[in-house]
């Protein structure tokens, strides 16, 4: 039952009023998280209440720690408008009896609504990328005083993944998310080149693979000349195309730039670009038969990884 979960009556009542009784398997593993303040992540199918499972415990700790500032106290930043204006809507729903102010922030509209309600202060921040930065940008709002932070991007897609780059080293949260997402039967393809620019780096990418196969994610290599592209397109909606490659150390390079795009007819080209690279599928039998000496040295150029 959610009264199991200590819930203020608000949200007990909020949560009455849509008819919720019994909380789902994803609700009863994230919540008691959650509100004891750890860090989660977590997967789920469509339909099975995820957006409650941390809207619900976010709400909560926003309540019982109030702060009379003007600057956000939460983030929930997803990766397109549709799915910031469905999570938004849930959380108006579960807060319509809390003292909370909260915002969305998207592009594609008028920013002086968002504005306006930075400017008055909130607590919560609903938001896609690309308009938080050009809100960061303008210093219209400052994320320096976030206590709490969901991440909705690779976690959100529904069908498929396409990556394509010649670099690809992600750190343990990135190959965990991809994973999780192929165990939820999202399509993951990750599309590298045969043989990288940098052969370091062409033996640290080699050690990344093994976890994501296990997990049935697929991987590609396709055949010279060496391709530069740095892409991402999920669910054929969203794709993104920048300087980052696959690791943290480069995604927080300030002069590293990443588009987000938006635009149908152009996710689709990025799309094909990556389904047309596809040219060697690698399977777990391709890294079993590395013999013990190149194993030795992909894992030691992958320890090496802070100094590439």
């Amino acid at each position: 039952m959610f009264n199991d979960f200590s819930l203020s009556p608000s949200l007990l009542k909020a949560v009455a009023e849509l008819g919720y009784t019994e909380p789902t398997p994803i609700q009863q593993r994230a919540i008691p998280v959650v509100l004891e303040g750890r860090d989660l992540m977590a997967a789920a199918q469509t339909g099975t209440g995820k957006t409650a499972a941390f809207a619900l415990p976010l709400l909560e700790r926003l309540l019982q720690n109030p702060a009379h500032q003007k600057s956000p106290r939460a983030l929930i930043l997803v990766p397109t408008r549709e799915l910031a204006a469905q999570v938004s809507d849930a959380c108006r729903v579960l807060a319509k009896n809390l003292p909370i102010r909260g915002v969305l922030v998207y592009g594609g509209v008028s920013a002086r609504p968002q504005l306006d309600s930075l400017s008055r202060g909130v607590d919560l921040v609903i938001a896609t990328p690309g308009r938080l930065l050009d809100h960061l940008e303008s210093r219209a709002v400052d994320l320096s005083k976030i206590e709490m932070l969901v991440l909705e991007a690779i976690a959100c897609a529904r069908s498929s993944i396409q990556i394509m780059t010649p670099y690809f080293l992600p750190d343990d949260r990135i190959i965990t998310a991809l994973a999780l997402a192929a165990m939820r039967n999202v399509t993951v393809d990750i599309v590298l080149p045969e043989h990288s620019n940098h052969p370091t780096v062409d033996w640290a990418m080699r050690a990344h693979i093994g976890p994501l196969l296990a997990a049935d994610c697929r991987v590609w290599t396709h055949k010279p000349p060496f391709d530069h592209s740095k892409l991402m397109a999920v669910d054929g909606i969203w794709c993104l195309v920048g300087s980052a490659n696959w690791d943290m150390r480069s995604f927080r390079l300030n002069f590293e730039i990443n588009l987000e795009v938006y635009r149908s007819a152009l996710v689709e080209q990025v799309s094909a670009k990556i389904t047309a690279n596809q040219t060697t599928r690698l399977l777990q039998a391709d890294l079993d038969r590395r013999s013990l000496p190149v194993r030795l040295r992909d894992n030691a150029a992958h320890l090496m990884l802070p100094y590439l």
